[in-house]
């Protein structure tokens, strides 16, 4: 048994330890700075110097390119042209809000018209971009697709759900042959959607262009289906074989999720 004088200065000396540790403890993380994302040290658990872990992905650093799989053109009328790609971003877990790209038309002189247009691609999605009447007085002979600026961000989104779950391509006759794709498009997610834009490509077995096509839905209530028509005023010059409608939402917008 320790005597009261004794536990005494056991006390005192366990407070000036206890005064000693947390002033060692100060000074040592004034001389040793915290571990940082921002810290150019390999020191907690990154899988490259700044990035991986508990920092940001590495692919923010090395980005891989977008893919382009195809670009196709067809003339709708003469000196009007149609044109789309085929595109993906093979990065696993960054996606970019500002996708800008070119596409030009070439004959054997050079360019003869091209289109620029933005977009928004979210991680590993494969999607078509579609632009409608490029106008020009010389016919292309090859049409190329040139990505000019991906500003990659690594925020995480949570994307919606949306399915097509009809989708019947028909010939009408009213008013003179026209073509016609009708689809039901469902928004399964637990949120409305502000805009979803549908793109229509149209493609022959051989892979042709037959034809393309967007359009625009308002105001798509959380777990709802809407059903709408695609129109062409003029027969394909082909037999379709392939009818793709793809639906998406962008959001990166502030105003993309619809308020209930």
């Amino acid at each position: 048994m320790f005597s009261w004088r004794a536990r005494r200065q056991l006390i005192a000396l366990l407070v000036v330890i206890s005064v000693i540790g947390v002033i060692f403890i100060v000074n040592i993380r004034k001389i040793i700075p915290v571990s940082t994302c921002f810290d150019n040290k390999l020191n907690q658990g990154e899988t490259e110097i700044d990035c991986g872990g508990p920092c940001a992905s590495c692919e923010l650093k090395h980005p891989k390119e977008i893919t382009v799989f195809w670009t196709k053109f067809l003339q709708i009328r003469e000196g009007s042209f149609d044109i789309a790609a085929y595109i993906q971003n093979p990065n696993e877990f960054i996606s970019s809000s500002d996708i800008r790209y070119e596409f030009v038309l070439f004959d054997d002189l050079g360019i003869v018209a091209y289109r620029a247009g933005t977009t928004f691609i979210y991680p590993r999605e494969r999607i078509y971009l579609v632009e409608a009447d490029i106008q020009t007085s010389r016919k292309p002979t090859y049409a190329e697709l040139k990505i000019t600026r991906a500003a990659w961000n690594s925020e995480k989104l949570n994307l919606p759900v949306l399915t097509i779950d009809k989708k019947d391509y028909k010939i009408l006759e009213q008013d003179g042959p026209s073509e016609s794709v009708e689809t039901t498009v469902s928004n399964r997610s637990p949120f409305g959607l502000r805009e979803v834009e549908l793109v229509f490509v149209v493609l022959d077995k051989n892979e042709n262009l037959l034809g393309v096509n967007r359009s625009l839905l308002e105001d798509m209530e959380a777990r709802s289906s809407r059903s709408l028509r695609s129109t062409w005023p003029e027969k394909f010059k082909g037999i379709p074989a392939k009818v793709v409608v793809e639906p998406r939402t962008n959001l990166f917008k502030t105003s993309a999720i619809l308020q209930p």
